[in-house]
């Protein structure tokens, strides 16, 4: 059955682009990240980890980029590529779990961002990188993420 869902998940996913540049309030993209969170959830592993980097006008600290290693839905642990130190508490919450990736997209699109861009990875459906405008006229408040490895199973 899983197999089905997903052969059908991935089937649909071709519908839409493999990026998308979207803006405030867009019906379409809100079915975009519907569409891949469950092409996600289909393929998610067990356990698996992936490399991030925040992109953002933010100290070094708050950027990474840094290995999460995930359990289920919960992050086990996270540490910087550069020095394999842990990521300090105060910071865990800027690099979430993939399904916390796609819960960032979900909340600027509620909150009425200006401006979206995201590209999805076509196996996994999960978000290899999008940037967030929040506000057309205000510097600096932009935000996004990139995936440098992509999620793999183990941990």
């Amino acid at each position: 059955m899983k197999r089905t869902l997903t052969l059908a998940l991935l089937a649909s996913a071709t519908l839409f682009p493999a990026c998308s540049d979207m803006g405030p309030g867009s019906d379409d993209l809100e079915r975009q990240i519907a569409t891949q969170r469950a092409i996600w959830k289909a393929y998610r592993p067990a356990t698996y980890t992936f490399d991030v980097e925040r992109l953002c006008f933010c100290a070094e600290e708050a950027r990474g980029p840094v290995r999460v290693s995930v359990a289920g839905e919960q992050v086990r642990a996270r540490t910087y590529l550069g020095d394999g130190s842990p990521v300090d508490a105060s910071y865990h919450d800027l690099f979430p779990s993939v399904d916390g990736l796609f819960d960032i997209l979900e909340e600027a699109v509620r909150g009425g961002a200006h401006q979206i861009q995201v590209t999805w990875d076509p196996v996994t459906g999960a978000p290899l990188d999008f940037w967030v405008d929040y506000e057309a006229n205000l510097a600096d408040e932009e935000q996004g993420y990139r995936l440098v490895a992509a999620p793999r199973a183990g941990g």
